[in-house]
């Protein structure tokens, strides 16, 4: 009998959190991109509610979740995404919330 395999988002660490008020849209120039992709989904698209959201600290790491989040929205209709810099706790990082197609903003 062959062994179910556990997907990647379920071991993850990211806490998916519900309520967070998203923020105004503050327009920045990118810088390059510098992380590289990864082939295992990270990230808990798969199991978010409308207006559930989760935090990545670190700036350096929003190219990567953007990008697979930009995946994940490409083969999934229906799914959109609203992402903004935010500093919690003292750390800067990326929140990305789930939401309605008509409200989505990459």
């Amino acid at each position: 009998m062959a062994k179910k395999k556990i997907p990647a988002w379920k071991l993850s660490p990211i806490k998916i959190e519900k309520g967070i008020p998203i923020p105004a849209l503050r327009r920045k120039t990118q810088s390059k991109e510098t992380a590289k992709t990864r082939s295992t989904l990270l990230y808990p698209f798969p199991i978010m509610k409308m207006g559930d959201s989760f935090f990545v600290p670190n700036e350096e790491d929003s190219s990567r979740m953007h990008r697979t989040a930009q995946r994940y929205k490409s083969r999934h209709p229906g799914w959109n995404y609203c992402a903004r810099k935010v500093t919690e706790k003292r750390v800067v990082g990326i929140r990305l919330w789930k939401v309605p197609v008509r409200l989505g903003i990459a």
